[in-house]
């Protein structure tokens, strides 16, 4: 089926109550192969506030769209659709493909508009609801029949979503940011000057590139081709939970990173430290899929490798955020008045049932017997008026002046009591409708009052996301400083012996390194610390002893060959690559060296000798132009 050419292209206005029915059944079809953009009027008016048509212009053949009268089929439509899934008053949403929205609304965001100003300001949220909606359905690799075209053009301008391409037939056409790969902006993905090509729509002139985007299995290794053991890479965090912090490499692409490998206070809360969406480090470790850990990675004196790239010479999907979000950046207080319009509405009050109406006799059929007897009953009218009533003076009761005989006056007293019970009946609706005119505006002021929340509720997330950076920051601080003084303090602390207190230093970060599952292949084999070693290491400055320590423990477990970004190569006489390998006279042991950083100016290094037997010996620790061991 060509589904793109099956979406309508007019917009479809219901009229009654059972076209209103239909759709509410339509959407809730869960093979219902396209999205629906669902326009409200508001009470009153025959007009939404939202431009119909300027949505579908750029939403054709991608989306349908269709208006819905505020009052009886809203009624209808309300009452044939999930609970908080309706739409009416003004407001907008989009129903995607599948049922997911039923039981997660977030999934189908409404949109508020309450004067045509902020319908024109809906109208982007709600083409970007309609536009992803077709990208997770899978739009974007159907063609509407017999129009769309292959295009060649390059990259001119970056917008909000958009990227403005220069076609090499001299036309326009641009690059939806929710119809290329969803959860990536585009300026992550193209940059001014790539050339691209795609299916061009002519009714919408959006280019197609997604045949340009690698799947998920050609990401899977672009990240292991380009992200080695030992490197620290970027990092955008998807989930949180109480054991784990997910994090994508790639779209789609994550590793789950357990507890231990983030931190090692036991008191530490994951949810306290990490935001879901920023952007973290993190340090690649061997492991035969993709592991990650973040409790060893310095910000201080490695830098991260740059995120790759989706598309060739484009740019790194993710970027490192060098200051966290602020709050009370003007930027975030504006930005929270539209998301502020994903508010749930609140349901429309019940109305009230009308009261009974009250049967007012008209005057009763004179019986055969008051006939035989002259008489003609007196008719009971619900109300007389003024001018017929007659007041006593002695009970101030109200009395109705005597009957007259006759047919007509029997007319005359039913005209009466009709009149009196229409005029009735027209009180009774006008109240009703200044009822109505009220639990409107209050249904408006408590919309706009959820909206108001709604933005507070933003800024209170952006400010817990920034309190959860600092804290994070604050404790890698903290373990920074607990490092530099256990480097610092007297050798006697714990031992007599510095030897001895590095030694354990090195076994406790075998225990920490190296899984349980594997000590018994991986042991901490017996090894020799040089005596110029210790002497280097006080000296040295700009790398921590933890990450000198996890080196070491590397090395001597044999991981260091595995690990691509610690450089492991034999140390020579000199800085040519025919130079012949050092080899220790006394023993025949050769000279090693390996990175203790990467990407570093003046990056420090580890030289150590091993012997024939494969014994280790540490020699020293230096900058990356010291060659001597």
């Amino acid at each position: 089926m060509d589904v793109r050419a099956a979406i309508p292209t007019t917009v479809t206005h219901l009229a009654a109550a059972a076209e209103a029915t239909a759709l509410a059944a339509r959407l809730q079809d869960a093979g219902r192969p396209w999205p629906v953009v669902v326009i409200s009027t508001p009470a009153g008016s025959p007009r939404p506030y939202v431009d119909a048509e300027a949505v579908l212009d750029e939403v054709t053949g991608w989306a349908e769209v269709v208006v819905v009268p505020t009052g009886g089929v809203s009624w209808a439509f309300s009452e044939a659709m999930p609970p908080h899934t309706q739409v009416y008053g003004g407001a907008s949403r989009v129903y995607p493909v599948g049922v997911d929205w039923v039981h997660d609304v977030r999934r189908s965001r409404l949109r508020f508009a309450y004067s045509p100003e902020e319908g024109a300001r809906v109208r982007g949220p709600l083409v970007h609801d309609a536009l992803d909606a077709a990208a997770r359905a899978g739009l974007t690799g159907a063609r509407p029949h017999g129009a769309a075209r292959t295009a060649t053009g390059t990259v001119r301008l970056i917008t909000a979503a958009r990227a403005l391409v220069a076609l090499d037939d001299g036309s326009r056409a641009a690059v939806a940011e929710e119809l290329t790969l969803p959860g990536v902006p585009v300026e992550r993905l193209l940059r001014p000057g790539m050339r691209v090509s795609g299916t061009l729509d002519p009714a919408t002139r959006l280019l197609d590139v997604t045949g340009m985007v690698p799947d998920r299995e050609e990401r899977l290794r672009l990240v292991h081709a380009s992200y080695r053991p030992g490197s620290v890479v970027l990092g955008r965090v998807v989930r949180v939970a109480e054991g784990t912090v997910s994090l994508a490499v790639a779209p789609d692409v994550e590793a789950h990173v357990r507890r231990a490998h983030v931190t090692g206070n036991d008191l530490d809360r994951l949810t306290d430290l990490f935001t879901e969406g920023e952007v973290v480090a993190a340090r690649v470790v061997p492991s035969p899929g993709l592991s990650l850990r973040l409790d060893d990675v310095d910000d201080t004196a490695e830098e991260p490798l740059p995120a790759i790239a989706l598309l060739p010479g484009g740019p790194p999907w993710l970027e490192a955020l060098r200051e966290p979000v602020r709050a009370s950046d003007p930027a975030l207080q504006r930005a929270a008045a539209p998301l502020a319009a994903e508010a749930r509405p609140e349901p429309e009050p019940e109305p009230e049932p009308e009261p009974e109406p009250v049967l007012v006799p008209g005057p009763r059929r004179p019986s055969p017997a008051d006939l035989r007897a002259g008489r003609t009953p007196s008719p009971v009218p619900a109300a007389a008026s003024p001018a017929d009533a007659v007041v006593t003076a002695s009970s101030g009761a109200r009395r109705l002046p005597e009957p007259t005989h006759g047919a007509a006056r029997n007319l005359s007293l039913s005209l009466t009591a009709e009149k009196a019970q229409t005029a009735m009946l027209a009180q009774r609706a006008e109240a009703a409708e200044r009822r109505a005119v009220e639990f409107e505006a209050e249904v408006v002021g408590l919309r706009r009052e959820l909206v108001r929340l709604r933005d507070q509720q933003h800024v209170d997330e952006a400010q817990a996301a920034e309190l959860r950076t600092r804290l994070r920051e604050s404790k890698r601080a903290e373990r920074r400083a607990v490092t530099a003084a256990a480097a610092t303090q007297a050798p006697g602390a714990e031992f007599l012996d510095p030897v001895d207190a590095f030694r354990h230093d090195v076994y406790l970060t075998w225990a920490r390194e190296v899984p349980a599952v594997d000590k018994a292949v991986r042991p901490l084999p017996g090894y020799d610390v040089g005596s110029r070693f210790l002497e280097s290491l006080d000296h040295l400055q700009g790398v921590s002893r933890e990450r000198v320590l996890t080196v070491v423990v590397w090395v001597l477990t044999g991981q260091a060959p595995r690990l691509n970004g610690l450089q492991l190569h034999p140390l020579r006489t000199g800085n040519g690559g025919d130079d012949p390998v050092r080899v220790r006279d006394d023993d025949g042991a050769t000279a090693w060296r390996v990175s203790l950083q990467v990407s570093t100016p003046s990056a420090r290094r580890l030289h150590f000798w091993r012997r024939a037997d494969g014994r280790v010996e540490l020699a020293r620790v230096g900058r990356h132009d010291d060659f001597t061991i």
